[in-house]
């Protein structure tokens, strides 16, 4: 999950290192980071929602990468791209979210290996088993080395 993980470091610690970046809003921040007053909270409910996140993302992808499924690793040619955001389409905060907000409020996206980002999303679904955490509830992400 080393790439899942990048993204979100890189989004939490330094947006510039993400797209959009500052583009869209010149003092960009985006939620979550553990320590801050600003939490995720968890979209359960709402699969229109969730699916809206998903697509919005995609649709940042395509405007940064045309072909961001495609991997191009000689050593695994049948590899591909997903394409990763932050925050979570499974949030409120999620990319849609994000672009209907009237704040400074951004997220990040950026294609990474297929696999990676299935896993994390594996882990993140079991983070909210495990932690029972239900819809709306408020929780932070903390990437540790």
């Amino acid at each position: 999950m080393t790439e899942s993980a990048q993204l979100i470091r890189d989004a939490i610690t330094d947006v510039s290192k993400t797209k959009p970046g500052f583009l869209d809003k010149p003092n960009a921040w985006i939620p979550g980071k553990y320590g801050t007053a600003h939490p995720l909270n968890r979209l359960y409910y709402d699969e229109v929602g969730r699916e809206n996140n998903g697509k919005a993302a995609i649709e940042a992808c395509k405007r940064f990468w045309t072909n961001y499924t495609d991997r191009n690793d000689p050593n695994d040619p049948t590899a591909k791209n997903d394409c990763d955001e932050y925050p979570f389409r499974t949030t409120y905060q999620g990319v849609q979210f994000t672009i209907n907000d009237n704040s400074d409020r951004s997220y990040a996206v950026r294609p990474l290996l297929s696999t990676h980002n299935q896993n994390a999303g594996n882990l993140l679904g079991q983070f909210y088993a495990d932690d029972h955490i239900g819809e709306e509830d408020p929780f932070y992400v903390l990437i540790r080395d």
